[in-house]
């Protein structure tokens, strides 16, 4: 056993990964790794909801190419589709995969097998891959609870927007206690517009919202996080304490002196390995 700390790199937004060097386009020894993982992977069912990525002050085994959570058997893994060193900041977009798969939802006694990801959008990703966006800035999600009063027989309703997680580019997702609400003069509700805490897991990030429901993540080192809002809205930003900066948009990203870096490669190489995988599931079944 050994912490999350031996053989990997690890930044103030959790992101964690043992060392690797392989072929960054999707190269043979890549692929073959990657389609023998998976397909171990696919025969290991979760028993329950875990956590994946990289939790705070968890413990970790595997290695070289994949990570395993030593509490819940999750097995990580990334592969680097760019990785390139900046302006005080750096551009690390990988291809990162989570075996924790299903989990069961819905009220007791009556739960149903649902597939992480199942909107299968670019944000949020899906079947344990990371998305088009979130694998370098992550995502937010929140819930929007729709409450109501009576009066003289005529219901009046306000939003109520709570649970608010940041999802950070390794599947890890960090809870805050913000809970913000539109207004109800009718009901007496007053609008609660803005919110800031600090993560509940002991990561150190610090989450701030505004306008209900727009986040911006703060890291322990002072860099700034805004990730995509939405599929329609994909653009994020990351920024270090010195004002280097890293935005993105559309699959194309750009840093400080206006160096580009088009991530299609991810799209493709997705494409490929996951063409790949579906023969070798034909052949073997």
């Amino acid at each position: 056993m050994r912490s999350a700390e031996t053989g990997k790199r690890k930044s103030e937004t959790g992101k964690a990964r043992f060392e690797t060097r392989h072929s960054r386009a999707c190269g043979n020894p890549v692929r073959l790794a990657f389609l023998f993982a998976v397909a171990l992977l696919l025969s290991q069912p979760a028993s329950a909801q875990v956590a994946t990525g990289f939790p705070p002050f968890a413990s970790f085994g595997g290695g070289p190419f994949d990570v395993v959570n030593n509490a819940n058997l999750n097995v990580h893994f990334a592969i680097p589709v760019v990785e390139k060193a900046g302006r005080g900041l750096r551009f690390d977009y990988l291809l990162s995969y989570d075996s924790s798969v299903w989990t069961p939802t819905g009220s007791s006694g009556a739960q149903t097998w649902t597939p992480a990801g199942q909107q299968a959008s670019s944000i949020a990703g899906t079947w344990g891959w990371r998305g088009f966006y979130e694998a370098y800035a992550g995502y937010n999600t929140y819930t929007s609870t729709n409450r109501f009063c009576v009066i003289g027989g005529t219901y009046y309703y306000w939003t109520v927007y709570s649970n608010f997680t940041y999802h950070d580019s390794t599947g890890t997702s960090h809870s805050f206690n913000i809970t913000t609400n539109l207004a109800s003069t009718q009901c007496g509700i007053s609008p609660v517009t803005s919110g800031t805490a600090i993560a509940t897991d002991g990561s150190g990030l610090t989450m701030s919202v505004t306008n209900y429901t727009s986040a911006v993540v703060y890291t322990r080192s002072g860099d700034t996080i805004q990730p995509p809002v939405s599929v329609s809205l994909p653009s994020s930003s990351h920024t270090d304490s010195n004002g280097n900066r890293v935005t993105g948009t559309f699959g194309s990203f750009a840093d400080t002196l206006n160096t580009t870096y088009p991530s299609g490669g991810h799209r493709r190489c997705r494409l490929a390995m996951a063409t790949d995988l579906r023969r070798m599931i034909r052949k073997a079944t």
